[in-house]
């Protein structure tokens, strides 16, 4: 069990330090107020090329959490359930819709746990 936490925090590291990366990187391009979002697509299009790579996957069974729950983990959602989708025979569209339809929702209650921690907390 020890040994999965720290593979999980190992990799958890490495993409939160390939974010803050990309972050300065895109603190050098474009204007400030745009920083982040300039940074969240770059990492974006990362986690496909490491996705159809076929790196990634490789990256998630090595360690489990620690790129489960980063924008790479989410992309790796979107894509297995427009995979999985596609191959029940749905039209690509529609495959693509059911698979980040999973991360709209992981993130939906996330959002929705957080406001309501955030007003009982107030």
């Amino acid at each position: 069990m020890g040994a999965r936490i720290g593979k999980a925090f190992v990799v958890g590291a490495a993409l939160g330090l390939i974010g803050q990366i990309l972050i300065l990187l895109a603190g050098m391009i474009v204007p400030a107020d745009l920083v982040v979002p300039a940074a969240m697509l770059l990492f974006g299009i990362l986690s496909v090329i490491l996705i159809l790579s076929g790196f990634f996957p490789k990256v998630m069974e090595w360690g489990g959490a620690g790129a489960a729950i980063t924008l790479t983990g989410l992309m790796m959602g979107a894509a297995g359930g427009a995979i999985e989708e596609k191959a029940k025979g749905a039209p690509t569209g529609k495959a693509y819709f059911k698979g980040f339809l999973q991360v709209l929702i992981v993130v939906g209650i996330g959002f929705v746990i957080d406001a309501v921690l955030g007003l009982l907390m107030k």
